[in-house]
């Protein structure tokens, strides 16, 4: 069974830049749509983050891009796709793959400034 490291916290949809990573040609699992655009953050946890984006992103499993959080940049892992109730958007779960001080402390900053989701709906 998937863990998750502490709560889930469902967060007011904001805007998310986002930005490829610049990898060397022929590298296996590189980004294959455009190097950066904008996410809608639906929720944080201090290992990861829910968001909504385009199904046409390029995105795939385990690729790494950076986010944008209260200006700071931090890189992630795309561990889940999901469908949403729009055709032209999906669900993208990440996982932190920084421990830069200054991003985390936006993540916290950020979580405490919600509830918790119920631990029924923490799951996705």
């Amino acid at each position: 069974m998937e863990r998750r490291i502490g709560e889930r916290h469902r967060v007011a949809p904001a805007p998310v830049r986002w930005r490829g990573l610049q990898a060397p040609r022929g590298v296996v699992g590189r980004l294959r749509g455009p190097a950066c655009g904008e996410l809608i953050l639906d929720n944080l946890s201090v290992s990861g983050a829910g968001f909504v984006g385009p199904a046409d992103n390029g995105f795939a499993m385990n690729l790494r891009v950076e986010v944008e959080l209260g200006g700071r940049w931090g890189l992630v892992q795309l561990m889940r796709i999901r469908p949403t109730n729009s055709p032209k958007h999906l669900y993208y779960g990440v996982a932190f793959v920084t421990q830069e001080p200054l991003f985390m402390e936006q993540v916290v900053d950020l979580m405490q400034l919600v509830a918790p989701m119920p631990s029924s709906a923490a799951w996705r």
